[in-house]
């Protein structure tokens, strides 16, 4: 505040002591001359005041006022809660007030919106210009118009590139054709859309190759289902039983009405496995025939039905009510808890030999090599406790269809040097000429010095060929059994709207040596004209791909019939005869191509005979287990103990001779139906090499048995109808002949009891077994018979 007065006082007395400036000449002044000395007249100064400043407060003061304000402060404080109570009373009131005005206003706003908006509206019309409004109509124009062409300018550019324009032109041209089936088809009853659609685009896709599928909202759930191997469940796979009589009666806690077997013509379902660890373990069997699934009989229900009823949420139960083949009880109930079914694809892992190990690997879907990693290290875990190494490892690989590809580089991992190149890909996925390699990141949990043997067969499919392949190209390991199918395509699985799902290959496989591991090519047919030349099977070659493709040949977990497989071979071009390149493994061995891998030392496998592959496809084993069992009823241990026993297994096949000429071989009425050819399952199992179940032939012959080799019955039939096309009784020396024939040829088909017979003796013993022991008790009572394990 001092220097403030200071400063203050500076200014005026500078306003006061400043030189005030002559004033102006006049007229009369400037006329005179120009330049006149003018001394000013010294006078005494006189005697300046300072101006009046306001007085400053004392300190008194001061202290007063701040006394004044300290003192209105504590009053307002004071008030305040009163106040505030006040409003607090008075907001009530308020509040019914302008409740009570409300509808007043609101009837007032509404009754002069009509006005208020003429109003709006004249003083809009008054205000238009119409030049204005033209310029902006065409201003918008130019930039709708400029839009829209440059719109259609992209359009056209995205529809022509990559022949985008003709699938829309076609996809449109599909749709009308449907439209115009719908609206003017004669029989209205017959038009069912979604089945229209699917067998068009199956037969589009199945013009390409058997494994670029079109998958429902059904099969895309079994698909996710076989690649995850998880699912919520019991564990087990049924399959319908049409043919098949049970035994009467219920009962046996919770019978009673509709609690027995299924009535004639209705199907029974049958339990066809059962899993350890699941199922199994709750006393569920194989063969098993399903009676009432939570208290309600199943009689007559379809297999996809009773599928959904078993399937459900983990940790919740199931009673189940069966009936089961030499049980003493009529009836077994049985309560099975769900859970996350994890399908093994390890399916054993034992000691075949001392100091060899053995695993049994049946596909490949998520977390297959931490699965196999957890059994080899078991196996090495036993042999430290009995004090001697593992030497030696044998990794079947028999019958597996394949499955991931991620899986297959992961098992592999766990068998090659670490760096090892495993399987490179090949398709316009990855851009024009450009190559996927997966390559081993981590060591090997199989030691170096642990020797490996790879059994393959016909069946080996796919990621099973992949790993296969990396072994052989790497000198890691001999390869012994048969030649592997020759899969070598890559499909990815492409969601649709509504959990449907398209299954499309887009790539090949290769091993790390180069060659392509696929034995037909899937390429249309050339033109009429051009020169093709076509594959003849060798003779030391296991048949030509058609015959190593079975009826159930894998196709990545998919089982396409044999009359469908047929049908597209008929348009597949197979290989052509081209000079295969030489390919030679890391240690300079050369190795075959042509599709499939050739094994490094052959091994044939247990043969089948015509007769016995007949059999097999129409359930005969299985259902004379069935009737072994009926007859001699017993604990499981007991039953096992009297077929392995020397007379009991020879009269097993004396019983079984008699049951397949009776039922399967003798003419007999065609509403005698069979197994089911294409059982569903709770749990999709995978495809595997034995063949499906179908129903029995019809081509019988004069002295009443019926030819049974499937490759014979339907040229029999074909020559049998055209004959009788002859009314005047001229080829009457041709229908005897044919007849002759069929005598032969059945009389041959009964010989091969006698040829087969040791055979069909082990598929009896074998199909009995599956009922009284454990799936990985099974696998290894057959391992000790097997000749190709014996060559590994």
């Amino acid at each position: 505040m001092r220097n403030v007065l200071r400063f203050l006082l500076l200014c005026w007395l500078s306003a006061a002591t400043a030189v005030k400036r002559p004033a102006p000449r006049t007229p009369q002044q400037r006329s005179g001359p120009r330049f006149r000395i003018v001394i000013p007249r010294k006078e005494p100064p006189k005697k300046r005041l300072l101006p009046s400043l306001p007085a400053l407060p004392t300190s008194a003061e001061l202290q007063e006022t701040a006394l004044a304000r300290a003192t209105r402060l504590r009053e307002a404080v004071k008030e305040a809660p009163s106040q505030l109570r006040q409003a607090a009373l008075d907001a009530p009131a308020s509040a019914r007030r302008a409740v009570d005005e409300a509808p007043g206003r609101i009837q007032q706003a509404v009754l002069g919106a009509p006005d208020a908006l003429r109003d709006r509206a004249l003083r809009t019309a008054d205000a238009f210009d119409g030049g204005v409004f033209a310029l902006g109509f065409a201003a918008a124009l130019v930039v709708v118009s400029g839009g829209t062409t440059l719109l259609a300018r992209e359009a056209g550019a995205f529809l022509t590139e990559g022949g985008r324009g003709e699938v829309l032109e076609r996809a449109l041209l599909f749709g009308a054709i449907l439209g115009d089936v719908q609206d003017g088809y004669v029989d209205r009853q017959a038009i069912d859309l979604d089945e229209l659609f699917e067998t068009g685009v199956n037969a589009m896709l199945g013009s390409l190759d058997p494994y670029t599928t079109y998958e429902d909202a059904a099969q895309a759930e079994d698909l996710t289902t076989r690649t995850t191997g998880r699912y919520g469940g019991i564990g087990i796979t049924i399959g319908a039983d049409e043919g098949s009589s049970a035994r009467g009666g219920g009962g046996g806690g919770g019978g009673g009405a509709g609690a027995g077997p299924a009535q004639k013509g209705s199907p029974s379902i049958l339990v066809l496995s059962a899993l350890e660890g699941y199922a199994y373990d709750a006393g569920v069997r194989p063969g098993d025939r399903i009676l009432q699934i939570d208290g309600r009989p199943i009689s007559g229900a379809r297999v996809e039905e009773v599928k959904n009823m078993l399937r459900g949420e983990p940790g919740t139960q199931v009673s189940l009510l069966l009936q089961r083949d030499g049980s003493t009880q009529e009836a077994i109930p049985i309560d099975v808890q769900r859970a996350e079914v994890r399908l093994p694809d390890v399916s054993l892992a034992t000691m075949m030999a001392p100091r060899t190990g053995y695993v049994k690997l049946d596909g490949f879907s998520e977390g297959t090599a931490e699965e196999l990693a957890r059994a080899m290290v078991r196996l090495y875990a036993s042999q430290r406790a009995a004090g001697e190494p593992l030497e030696s490892l044998v990794l079947d690989l028999r019958d597996n269809p394949g499955g991931l590809l991620d899986a297959a580089v992961g098992v592999s991992q766990l068998l090659v040097p670490q760096g090892t190149d495993i399987v490179s890909t090949e398709g316009r996925v990855y851009g024009e000429g450009a190559t996927l390699k997966y390559r081993s990141v981590q060591p090997p949990l199989l030691p170096p010095s642990t020797r490996l043997v790879v059994l393959v067969n016909g069946n080996t499919a796919s990621a099973a060929e992949i790993v296969t392949g990396v072994v052989q190209d790497t000198d890691r390991g001999v390869v012994v059994g048969d030649r592997t199918f020759g899969k070598g395509l890559v499909q990815v699985v492409e969601p649709l709207p509504g959990g449907r799902s398209l299954k499309l290959t887009v790539a090949k496989y290769f091993t790390p040596s180069g060659r392509c591991i696929q034995a037909i090519s899937y390429a249309k047919p050339p033109k009429p004209g051009a020169e093709l030349k076509v594959a003849e099977p060798k003779a030391d070659e296991a048949g030509s791909p058609t015959d190593r493709a079975p009826d159930a040949a894998p196709a990545d977990g998919d089982d396409e019939g044999a009359a469908r497989r047929r049908r597209r071979q008929e348009s597949y071009t197979e290989r052509s005869l081209q000079p295969n390149p030489v390919y030679l493994t890391s240690n300079g061995r050369e190795v075959q191509t042509g599709g499939g891998i050739a094994p490094d030392v052959a091994a044939a496998g247990k043969p089948v005979g015509a007769l016995e592959r007949s059999l097999i496809r129409q359930g005969a084993f299985f259902r004379f287990a069935s009737q072994w069992l009926r007859e001699h009823e017993g604990t499981p241990t007991q039953q096992a103990q009297l077929l392995e026993s020397t007379r009991g297994s020879d009269e097993a096949y004396r019983d079984f001779v008699r049951f397949a000429r009776e039922r399967y071989m003798a003419k007999r009425p065609a509403s005698d139906a069979s197994l089911a050819s294409k059982p569903a399952a709770e749990a999709p199992s995978a495809a595997s090499g034995a063949q499906k179940e179908s129903p029995p032939s019809e081509a019988g012959d004069a002295d009443g048995w019926v030819v049974q080799d499937k490759q014979l019955v339907e040229p029999l039939r074909a020559l049998e109808k055209a004959l009788s096309r002859d009314g005047d009784g001229q080829r009457t020396r041709s229908s005897s002949e044919l007849k002759a024939l069929r005598r032969a040829l059945a009389s041959e088909e009964l010989s091969q009891f006698e040829s087969q017979h040791s055979q069909i003796a082990a598929d009896v013993r074998e199909a009995v077994l599956a009922r009284l022991l454990p799936p990985s008790e099974r696998l290894r009572a057959f391992l000790r018979d097997d000749p190709q394990g014996l060559a590994a």
